[in-house]
């Protein structure tokens, strides 16, 4: 793996209980925050097993530069239980071309949740 400096792992907490897990990696910035949705409503790009009936599901968008130019890419990850009888939202990760400021950071996670939360279709 490439050798990264200047690497930062934070947390921003808001709302009394929303956690956003920031990790700033040179010029770019990973986001991972909770989301929960009792639905799946997307394609699914890749799993990943944890057990016989439990899997992780991931689906990558890139058509949110609409958002912000400097998105690269959201991604939305998901737990698929009993052979895709059961799938559920849980998380949302966001890679950013630029280190951002941790108000702009809540501020482009709560955009984008709205627009994932208005697609949860229960």
């Amino acid at each position: 793996m490439g050798e990264h400096k200047n690497i930062s792992i934070s947390e921003i907490w808001f709302n009394k209980h929303e956690r956003i897990i920031v990790i700033r990696l040179n010029n770019k910035t990973l986001i991972s925050s909770d989301i929960y949705c009792t639905s799946w409503n997307y394609p699914i790009n890749y799993k990943i097993s944890i057990n016989d009936k439990v899997y992780l599901i991931y689906h990558k968008i890139n058509g949110f530069h609409q958002v912000d130019k400097r998105i690269e890419w959201v991604e939305i990850v998901g737990v698929m239980v009993d052979d895709e009888n059961r799938k559920e939202t849980v998380n949302l990760r966001i890679l950013v071309k630029e280190n951002l400021s941790d108000e702009y950071i809540k501020e482009l996670v709560r955009n984008i949740k709205d627009v994932i939360l208005t697609q949860c279709k229960d």
